[in-house]
């Protein structure tokens, strides 16, 4: 029998970071001190130092938490991809707007971007309902008639916004 008890081993912790809810989904595991596993998120994730010195290691872990969730979002549901992966588009050569334009018009669309691989992300019906509701009953009758489409948090959000824009257009 040893005299080392549990007390007397290094303490290792474990932070597993998984990009989806899925089991089929990436994860990226980190084991270690405290001190290393925070050094190993930061080279990971690629952030400053500096600017999560000051977040506990709670904070940080659901941060890049965040980030790998918001990414994987990016790559599957808009067909993004990283900055700098080889299939990314080239956006070095796209024109500038003209002064006194707007960057955000309809304009000149022979500058836009082709992105490879892109498919279009069908809009949910619900909020092409609730954007073109003209008027508070109208917007009621889209929440009476799709209420399975508010368990979406965006659907009920859209919805709650518009009815706010709707009501204080109509009190003006």
């Amino acid at each position: 029998m040893s005299d080392t008890t549990t007390t007397d081993l290094p303490r290792a912790l474990g932070v597993t970071i998984k990009y989806g809810k899925g089991y089929e989904e990436t994860w990226a595991n980190f084991t270690g001190s405290l001190e290393q596993i925070r050094e190993n998120l930061i080279s990971y994730f690629g952030l400053e130092s500096a600017s999560v010195a000051e977040m506990t290691m709670h904070e940080l872990v659901s941060d890049v938490t965040s980030m790998a969730h918001g990414s994987q979002h990016v790559i599957r549901a808009l067909g993004g991809t990283f900055a700098g992966a080889k299939d990314a588009p080239d956006t070095t050569t796209a024109a500038a707007p003209a002064e006194g334009t707007d960057p955000w018009g309809e304009g000149d669309k022979s500058s836009e971007v082709q992105w490879p691989n892109s498919t279009p992300v069908e809009e949910n019906p619900a909020l092409v309902l609730i954007r073109n509701a003209t008027d508070v009953p109208t917007l009621q009758r889209v929440w009476a008639e799709n209420q399975q489409a508010f368990t979406d948090a965006a659907v009920s959000a859209a919805y709650k916004a518009r009815g706010k824009a709707l009501t204080e257009a109509a009190a003006a």
